[in-house]
């Protein structure tokens, strides 16, 4: 199993070798170890040539086992999650999005509109309210859950003053 590891390069143990500490943790048996050759690595000054230091970085792959086989998956998953640009959500909270924007599925589609543009008019609708982030959207509600006992019985069940919704506040 642990004959097929490959071993690192000097650029990717610069670069992700305190990924591989911070996962392998202090009490581990190797942490200092790898931990000072690291360090000589990065060092320019070293008199130690860099291929013995990585030759020895390289050696601990079979006794880090599952360690070194999460850490090799992040190197290479790592640049694949920076180019990323796109998120992804779920059908219904996209549509409860579009609802609360006033636009229907059915419009989205026929007057052509991007979700891109679905974004920029729930954030221009968020905005106009003077609302800049959440702790100001919260504070809002709090304000308005004052003037509850002198509105209707209709009107106090409103989303705004939901408890339902002060509730995952406080989470």
């Amino acid at each position: 199993m642990g004959k097929h590891r490959k071993d690192r390069t000097a650029e990717e143990w610069t670069i992700y070798g305190n990924d591989l500490l911070t996962m392998m943790g202090k009490k581990h048996k190797l942490y200092k170890e790898i931990d000072g050759l690291l360090i000589k690595l990065k060092d320019h000054k070293n008199s130690i040539s860099k291929p013995t230091v990585l030759h020895a970085l390289n050696s601990h792959k079979n006794e880090l086992k599952d360690i070194w086989r999460k850490w090799t998956q992040k190197i290479k998953q790592t640049p694949k999650d920076a180019e990323r640009t796109k998120f992804y959500i779920k059908d219904s909270t996209f549509e409860n999005i579009l609802k609360l924007i006033g636009i229907t599925p059915e419009e989205k589609k026929t007057k052509e509109i991007s979700d891109n543009e679905v974004f920029k008019i729930l954030i221009e609708n968020i905005n106009s309210y003077g609302i800049n982030n959440t702790k100001e959207m919260y504070d809002l509600m709090d304000e308005l859950k004052r003037y509850d006992t002198a509105t209707s019985e209709r009107y106090s069940k409103d989303n705004l003053t939901d408890e339902k919704r002060l509730s995952r506040r406080n989470k």
